[in-house]
Order: C-alpha cells, then structure tokens, then sequence
C-alpha cells in the first residue's frame, strides 16, 4: 500500500504487560520505514502509540489513558506532518514528523508484529475487529468505533481492509474481502467479550470470535 495518510483501528486485549507490541503495522520489508500502532505496555503510563519511523528518525504521539488486561479499542491516524493515537476514544497527544516521512514501496501490512524489516514486537494476547482506511477519520468517528460501531460503517469507499477474526473451524481461516488469514490461536475459536459491534447486517451472533497472536 501507498498512502500519505490513514487510520489504523482494531479491538485488542492483551495478556503481558511487560512488553511493547505491535497492533497493526504497515511497512517496507528492505528498509526501516513503518506506520505502526503499538500497545507500549513497556513505557511509562503503558499508552497507546501511533509511531512512524522513516530515514530522518522516528515520531510518534501517544494515547492518554492506560493499558491493561481488559479490552481497549485501539486507534492510531497519521499524516506527511503528524502521528497520533485514542485509546478507547480518548484525546490524544500527537507528534510531529522528524524528518521526511517515505510513504512509496510500502509492500506489506501485518497483525501483531512489524511490518519492516526489524520485525519482532510481536503481539500476545487478542485483535479484533480491525479496520484501515487511507484516510483520517474524524473525531466522531472515532468515538464511533470507540463505542462499537463496526469499521463497515465508517468511510466505506475509503476502507481499504477490513479483518473481523471470524475464526470459523480450525485453521481459523478469515473469509472476509477475499483474505486467508490463518491464525495460531485456539480450537474452537474463543469468543470475544469486548464491547458488542454493530454491524451492518445480521450476524448469528453480535460478538465475534478473535484472533490470537502468539509469538
């Protein structure tokens, strides 16, 4: 993907809060250049972070609010100038670009771990509900998303992927937009007890299953 901005949004719940791990990740696998949305359970007050890492250094603006055992949603913007982070819809504190950001030859997106050639960071715990847009989404529908309105209701013609971690059978295999994400998560898929999603149509069930990262 090549894009100059955009959004990053997803469920998540994590079970360590000894380590930084990565949410949503969309990189360059020859080179450092990454727009990543990490948990920073690492980091002093464990915020949310929205981080852009490019030839002239790295940014990045952090969530209020603090990581723990629950479930959060997670939502991370960025611009050319700018990155920033909600943590449950709560305000953010963004941060300016060092440098000059490299958003051409972008060639892969990943789930729970770097999508540049650093990889690791990986994610223990639960994602859910993940939705990326080439845009940035506006503070109501921010809090939208926050409150449990599906990314299928937001900005549709700009919503370039969309991962509901159905996790139907035991390959978990994710049908939705013609994907094939396979997880290492467990038999039968666990259900997910964040905040119930509205969406669009009818489901058998409001909550849906999840994905689980293992490292």
């Amino acid at each position: 993907p090549t894009t100059s901005e955009g959004t990053f949004s997803c469920w998540f719940k994590t079970d360590d809060l000894t380590l930084n791990q990565v949410l949503i990740s969309i990189g360059n696998s020859g080179s450092t250049h990454q727009m990543t949305m990490l948990a920073q359970c690492a980091a002093t007050g464990k915020p949310l972070r929205m981080s852009i890492t490019n030839s002239g250094g790295a940014t990045s603006g952090d969530s209020l609010g603090t990581i723990d055992t629950n479930w959060h949603n997670a939502i991370g913007t960025f611009t050319p100038n700018s990155a920033s982070s909600y943590l449950d819809g709560n305000a953010q504190i963004g941060g300016l670009i060092i440098g000059t950001p490299s958003f051409v030859g972008l060639n892969r997106n990943f789930i729970g771990r770097r999508a540049n050639n650093a990889g690791a960071l990986y994610f223990s715990g639960m994602i859910a509900e993940v939705g990326i847009w080439n845009v940035v989404l506006s503070a109501f529908e921010i809090a939208s998303l926050a409150s449990g309105v599906s990314p299928l209701f937001i900005r549709q013609e700009n919503l370039v992927r969309y991962l509901k971690c159905l996790g139907s059978g035991s390959t978990e295999l994710e049908l939705m937009q013609g994907q094939n994400f396979v997880s290492a998560g467990p038999t039968p898929p666990v259900p997910a007890d964040h905040v119930p999603i509205n969406y669009p149509w009818s489901y058998s069930s409001r909550i849906p299953s999840i994905v689980r990262c293992m490292p």
